[in-house]
């Protein structure tokens, strides 16, 4: 039996449905991977008069940045600013994690010099850069992104490697070795 969003029952008292409860169902939908309807919670806050906090945006800038979808991270922020829910560290770490995981590095560099001249300059709203923010910049730049990683030592070897090392002598197995060194001790 599924239930969506639109069978739960809302009215304009919040008595009903609270801040804390929306924002349960939004992470619940994002950790599920339903953006679209955590979404949808964020517009029937708004049909019953309920705004959404720092804390339901940043809810959903994860899903979107677990999903990889950069464009609408960035749109959640740009709503975040231009609402009445601020920005917060979190809200940028969780940005400059998402750039990261992308392989977009200078993207995420960008937003923690961002946050580096708002901090000099005295500028209000801006956090911060944390050693969250630091921390997974510095991922970025030690770690090739995932779409680009190099094979490593561990990669089996091509299936004609087979037929070549069948003529080659085998090499002593363990067991033998360590019978030889057991006799001579």
């Amino acid at each position: 039996d599924h239930r969506d969003l639109h069978s739960f029952p809302t009215r304009r008292s919040s008595d009903l449905i609270d801040l804390p409860t929306f924002n349960a169902l939004t992470d619940a939908f994002v950790r599920n991977g339903r953006l679209s309807q955590a979404e949808a919670v964020l517009e029937q806050m708004a049909a019953v008069g309920t705004e959404p906090s720092t804390r339901t945006y940043n809810t959903l800038l994860k899903g979107y940045s677990r999903a990889g979808q950069l464009g609408r991270a960035f749109s959640v922020v740009r709503r975040m600013r231009s609402g009445g829910a601020p920005p917060n560290s979190v809200t940028y770490n969780t940005l400059i994690d998402a750039c990261v995981r992308r392989g977009e590095i200078a993207r995420a560099r960008q937003i923690v010099r961002w946050l580096v001249e708002g901090q000099a300059r005295g500028i209000a709203d801006r956090p911060p850069p944390s050693v969250q923010a630091f921390t997974a910049l510095l991922k970025g730049c030690v770690t090739p992104p995932a779409r680009t990683t190099l094979p490593t030592s561990r990669t089996p070897p091509p299936p004609n490697a087979a037929t070549s090392t069948a003529n080659s002598p085998a090499p002593a197995s363990s067991s033998t070795s360590a019978a030889s060194t057991a006799t001579t001790a």
